[in-house]
């Protein structure tokens, strides 16, 4: 080998190297990272779309939880207050939403003193003017018959601007014929026994009578006026007999008043409460959600001081749902007050789908006309001539291959039956000795 063969040589080895170098030194082509860039983006689109779905079903969930939250809420007050509490379904808001209610003590009275001033819950103390004391429903009570009143001061705590609840337990010393006041606060609220013994109550400019009953005189009887921001209800002997709209009460710094000076109640009247309502957090239900809910006409779920639906209310258990797309989320309530939290998949669909999907329906496949069955031929019975152990029946015999190739022809002899037939039937019987 020459010196030029061998530069040459050296070259080419020398060249191939660095073409190697750079064949394994190299970057990615735009194909290569297009391809990995697509890969990329489907798997967060995917990630994306299943996040959203999640976190729409968590805050929907979480709806439903809180839902439930507010009905325990309700029914925990209730029982802790020894007072009735309910639940608002505000289904015609935009958005709607649930709101529970309970009621706060805020003013309770015994009249067990028998002097001039009487002390209350709270350190609430009333001045008494013009009544005496007498034997009451429970204990002590006020007579009221020659007039007067019981100033309960201007607290704060009697405004009861969200609601709420008057009771006592009254007496009528004869018929009423006149309007005899029961609790009054000037320019907010007030309950009074009108002509013929009609319980009325007011909230501002808006008054509920409960002219289907009438208040009986000389015994005692437990009456009770509840209000809030919508409904306001008059109850007697803890039932209620008289319902309508209500208001917001306004603010009034004038005393609450048990009687009245200028109209008083003529007779008697004991264990004096007096109650706010107390609404607590709203829960607002998304837009794509619907509140359904068999708690009509109140639109209410109403709780008894024992924790249990209220008779007075309801007659049987509750379900309040809330719908979401395809998915219904449901809070039973029983009648002791008790909730279960049930969520059903795919319960309520488009009415153009189930449509769609009855059409789309194949018809049933037609039905087989089956044939006819073949007539089986009677078993014969055994003869006394059988021998012992052999099968019932006709006795086998051979048949030659002669008559054999006629039996296919007597056969169809025996099938339809003519006149040629019978007369080669008769020459046949007659050749045989």
């Amino acid at each position: 080998m020459s010196g030029i063969e061998a530069l040459r040589l050296g070259a080419a080895y020398s060249a191939g190297g660095q073409a190697g170098c750079l064949r394994y030194g190299r970057g990615f082509t735009l194909i290569e990272m297009l391809v990995v860039i697509a890969i990329i983006s489907t798997l967060l689109a995917i990630g994306a779309i299943t996040f959203q779905r999640q976190s729409a079903r968590m805050k929907a969930d979480a709806v439903a939880a809180t839902l439930d939250t507010a009905i325990r809420q309700a029914r925990n007050s209730a029982i802790s207050t020894g007072a009735p509490a309910f639940v608002e379904l505000d289904d015609q808001s935009d958005p709607q939403r649930v709101v529970a209610w309970g009621y706060r003590v805020v003013g309770l009275w015994h009249f067990e003193d028998g002097g001039f001033e009487t002390k209350g819950a709270f350190g609430h103390r009333g001045i008494v003017r013009g009544c005496k004391p007498a034997e009451g429903k429970i204990g002590k009570c006020l007579n009221f018959a020659l007039g007067g009143s019981v100033d309960c001061g201007s607290d704060p705590d009697f405004d009861l601007d969200d609601g709420g609840y008057l009771e006592a337990f009254v007496l009528g010393a004869a018929d009423f014929t006149a309007t005899q006041f029961i609790f009054k606060k000037k320019n907010a609220y007030g309950f009074a026994v009108g002509r013929d013994g009609v319980l009325t109550g007011n909230v501002g400019s808006q008054e509920l009578s409960a002219f289907n009953f009438s208040l009986p005189p000389k015994r005692w009887t437990k009456v009770a006026f509840a209000w809030d921001r919508r409904n306001s209800m008059i109850l007697i002997d803890d039932a209620v007999v008289a319902l309508g709209p209500a208001m917001k009460t306004r603010v009034s710094h004038d005393s609450l008043l048990v009687g009245d000076d200028s109209a008083p109640f003529v007779g008697l009247i004991d264990e004096v409460r007096v109650m706010a309502a107390i609404p607590g957090r709203a829960v607002e239900l998304a837009g794509n959600t619907k509140l359904v809910h068999n708690a009509a006409p109140w639109k209410e779920i109403h709780f008894a001081p024992d924790g249990g639906l209220d008779v007075r209310f309801h007659t049987g258990p509750l379900t309040v749902d809330l719908i979401q797309g395809e998915k219904k989320r449901s809070v039973f309530v029983s009648m002791l007050g008790l909730t279960q939290r049930t969520d059903v998949e795919s319960l309520v669909k488009d009415p153009e789908q189930e449509d769609k999907q009855v059409k789309a329906v194949p018809p049933p496949p037609a039905r087989q006309k089956l044939l006819p069955a073949l007539p089986r031929k009677p078993m014969q019975a055994p003869s006394d001539t059988d021998e012992v152990g052999k099968a019932p029946g006709p006795e086998f015999k051979p048949v030659d291959a002669a008559k054999s190739s006629e039996a296919p022809a007597e056969a169809k002899s025996e099938a339809k039956p003519d006149a040629k037939s019978e007369a080669k039937a008769e020459e046949k019987t007659e050749a045989k000795p």
